[in-house]
């Protein structure tokens, strides 16, 4: 928080996630463009499947 960041925790919505699995969501407001949502799925477990 000292850098400027804000963030929350937010219940994972992930395949197989449980009630307990939380992420992380941080974020650091701006005066400027460009505004970017940068997605980080390390364990690729929100890939999506195709649908028949």
């Amino acid at each position: 928080m000292a850098e400027g960041f804000n963030g929350m925790q937010v219940r994972s919505y992930a395949p197989g996630a449980s009630i307990d699995d939380l992420n992380l969501v941080i974020w650091k407001w701006g005066n400027t463009l460009p505004t970017l949502l940068t997605l980080i799925d390390d364990e690729n477990r929100l890939k999506l499947t195709p649908t028949p």
